[in-house]
């Protein structure tokens, strides 16, 4: 699991994700996120985020790699996320 939970507003994570994605994506991202806000909070997990990106627009997880580092996480995590992905057949080494 991961090593401590990230706290970040919905702008702040989509300013990031423009380094790595697409605009096209970015913006079914956007759209994904904000179907799951509650109030002013987004309840939705790094692992969700993840598995949309591969599964639903096949981001490579190269891309997924440099913005999960970016938003602080660290490379247990990062692995952790990508053997759930594996697991899934989703993409291999």
């Amino acid at each position: 699991m991961f090593d401590e939970a990230i706290e970040l507003s919905v702008d702040d994570f989509l300013e990031i994700s423009k380094k790595y994605l697409p605009k096209t994506i970015l913006e079914h991202l956007k759209k994904f996120i904000n179907e799951r806000v509650e109030g002013d909070v987004a309840l939705i997990t790094t692992e969700e985020i993840v598995l949309f990106l591969v599964e639903d627009y096949g981001v490579p997880f190269d891309k997924i790699y440099f913005l999960l580092k970016e938003l602080g996480l660290s490379d247990s995590d990062i692995d952790y996320l990508y053997s759930i992905i594996a697991f899934q057949g989703e993409i291999s080494r």
